[in-house]
């Protein structure tokens, strides 16, 4: 009966770069960027060199990059990213290390034309695009006649939040997909089932199940994952802060902005029954001078009512 292991999750840093590092499952890797990218699997097994994942800097003052994974393949250097949690700035951090990994090749004087093509793989445990797919390509090119402007860059993004879906709907599974389910499974049995005498994917399970039961990275992964709740910790309790700054802030304006308009409204009605007041009362007066004429030129009240227009109660009132 085989021992039962608590798997280590392979989206976690240490144990993502402690399995795709190791030579028993660089068939897997290559595998797997063959899939992604429809480069030979036998080239990759023969050619595939795995780089310093730093990335060196001209100056002192230059900011540093340290990848998670990089594989030159004669022509293409890949850098494979496992990104764990989405965050503001982490695909524009990804294309850092693309542009990077593009703009080293090139040293004053030297071709343009002699390069080799930068490929990244990022393997998301999220879903942020809206193609409800696996896997996304992107490419510099014009978006209304779809020309690539150059061949030379490249991306891919696969999303394992609509893997773990498709595989909680029992739906049918690419190879690649296939694959990738052991980016996901935590659970022993599961992981097991995936080698189904594949001799790949058997030494790919096997090596997460050694990893799994090796206690320098378990206390690692154990680190990694305080030093996790550490940093979610902060972002939200910045947020906490931001919005509370914000209601405030929020609060003070609207109350200073009531008041103002308060104010104005108020100005504003108050002319307005100012001047419908004063209009008023001239309209009286004009009507006591135009009465008070007619009295003194004799005229009787009969006669004032008919020319004026105005009531008997009204013309008492006017002459009191």
């Amino acid at each position: 009966m085989l021992e039962k292991v608590k798997i280590l999750e392979l989206t976690s840093d240490i144990v993502f770069k402690s399995f795709m590092l190791s030579e028993d499952t660089k068939e897997y890797t290559a595998r797997l960027i063959s899939l992604i990218t429809k480069i030979p699997e036998k080239e990759i097994l023969k050619n595939a060199v795995f780089n310093n994942v730093e990335l060196p800097v001209k100056n002192k003052s230059d900011k540093r990059y340290r990848t998670d994974i990089i594989i030159t393949i004669v022509k293409n250097i890949i850098n494979i990213e496992m990104n764990r949690e989405y965050y503001d700035g982490l695909f524009s951090k990804n294309n850092a290390y693309i542009s990077k990994l593009y703009s080293d090749q090139f040293d004053v004087g030297d071709s343009y034309t002699n390069i080799s093509k930068i490929i990244g793989i990022n393997i998301d445990n999220f879903s942020k695009f809206r193609g409800n797919k696996f896997v996304y390509k992107f490419l510099p090119m014009e978006i209304e006649t779809k020309e690539i402007e150059e061949e030379n860059r490249e991306s891919y993004h696969l999303d394992l939040e609509y893997l773990r879906n498709k595989c909680y709907n029992n739906d049918k599974l690419s190879e690649l997909e296939k694959m990738c389910q052991i980016f996901i499974e935590e659970d022993f049995e599961h992981l097991e089932n995936l080698k189904k005498g594949d001799d790949v994917m058997t030494k790919a399970v096997n090596k997460l199940e050694e990893i799994s039961k090796d206690d320098k990275i378990i206390g690692l992964y154990d680190a990694e994952a305080v030093d996790r709740k550490v940093w979610n910790s902060k972002i939200l309790y910045a947020e906490k802060i931001g919005t509370e700054r914000g209601m405030e802030k929020g609060l003070k304006k609207g109350m200073k902005e009531g008041m103002k308009k308060g104010i104005k409204e108020g100005i504003e009605k108050g002319i307005e029954k100012g001047i419908e007041k004063g209009f008023q009362e001239g309209k009286k007066n004009n009507q006591l001078m135009i009465v008070q004429n007619m009295l003194n030129k004799g005229f009787d009240k009969e006669t004032i009512i008919e020319i004026t227009g105005i009531t008997l109660d009204e013309l008492n009132f006017l002459i009191k």
